[in-house]
């Protein structure tokens, strides 16, 4: 594994200068297990667990379940955002099979092999 894929995106803030590089980011955002921070064309700041997007609808959009107490899940169209940011904290930082794995072996006393024994 590199070292870019074990790196976690919190708080990163991606630039997004076309629209390639705001729906990498978006995408980036849909995979993510923390929340985001969307500072939109009207100067609203939202910011939410994105949990859907279609680029491919007219207009493209995302979905996102905002972090205040009992908020309804807001549709946002993706031309509308003018920044992201990784703000939430990765919920899944550190919580890859491998480290499993490592803190499994570790408390059973068994090898690290990297392959399941049968």
């Amino acid at each position: 594994m590199t070292e870019e894929k074990k790196r976690s995106l919190e708080g990163w803030v991606p630039d997004l200068g076309d629209e390639v590089a705001l729906h990498a980011a978006l995408e980036k955002a849909f995979d993510y297990r923390g929340d985001v921070t969307c500072e939109l064309a009207s100067g609203e700041t939202l910011e939410g667990y994105l949990f859907n997007r279609d680029f491919h609808a007219v207009p493209p959009f995302i979905e996102i379940y905002p972090n205040q107490e009992s908020a309804p899940a807001r549709r946002l169209e993706v031309g509308q955002i003018r920044a992201l940011r990784f703000t939430g904290r990765d919920m899944a930082d550190g919580r890859s099979w491998e480290a499993w794995m490592q803190k499994w072996k570790a408390a059973t006393g068994e090898r690290a092999s990297g392959a399941a024994e049968i």
